[in-house]
């Protein structure tokens, strides 16, 4: 997602935001070696793709999509609310808007997003 897109804006506030309060998002392609790091020895990493809505032709797909859609449309303004006020001086009015921008594109079924798990 581009930041021309609301969902681009809110992945740029998570991953920005996270960073200038302190709070950076470990990156997933970094996660098997802070578990091994950490001291576990038997670490088997299988990482997913979760497609945003229901635009997979997969039956499979389509049904984790349609959990995931509402999960992260559920959860969109609190994911952030935070980092968008505290670390962009947003106002409570503007990450409404854009979470409500970020539900309805989760919803254009011409938008082939995934969620990396």
């Amino acid at each position: 997602m581009g930041p021309e897109t609301a969902l681009g804006q809110a992945c740029q506030i998570l991953h920005e935001g996270g960073e200038k309060l302190g709070h950076a998002f470990v990156e997933l392609s970094s996660l098997t070696s802070l578990v091994r790091e950490a001291g576990f020895i038997k670490v088997h990493d299988e990482q997913f793709l979760w497609p945003s809505n229901t635009w997979p032709k997969d039956s499979q797909l389509k049904e984790l999509a349609i959990v995931n859609n509402a999960n992260v449309k559920a959860g969109m303004e609190g994911f952030i609310l935070g980092l968008g006020t505290r670390g962009f001086g947003l106002t409570r009015e503007e990450v409404a808007d854009l979470a409500s921008r970020c539900r309805d594109e989760l919803d254009q079924k011409s938008i082939h997003a995934y969620w990396p798990m």
